[in-house]
């Protein structure tokens, strides 16, 4: 079995609050809780370090908190995106949208 360690190729996170900004290329994300007006949407996108047709047995995605929490414990959801978006260019008001369960 092969192991290969996967780095992230493009990212941005989107604002519902501020639905016209760019967040392309940003160091870390900042999550805010749904219903507050603030939701944010992250977005990964990671180069294919393999052929087509070759059967991933395991898939891990590490998320690390860094600063302190308030509020209590976050749940974040995880779905695919199939429709295409650019680094340079994503916002609330174009981003793609998710297709498929957490």
């Amino acid at each position: 079995m092969t192991t290969v360690i996967q780095g992230v190729s493009s990212d941005a996170y989107v604002r519902e609050d501020r639905s016209s900004s760019n967040y392309g290329g940003m160091p870390a994300t900042a999550v805010c809780g749904a219903g507050t007006g603030e939701a944010r949407f992250d977005y990964k996108y990671f180069n294919r370090p393999f052929q087509l047709g070759v059967t991933v047995g395991t898939s891990y995605l590490r998320v690390y908190q860094r600063g302190a929490a308030t509020g209590g414990s976050r749940t974040l959801t995880i779905k695919r995106v199939v429709a295409p978006w650019k680094e340079s260019t994503l916002a609330w008001n174009n981003k793609p949208a998710e297709t498929g369960s957490t």
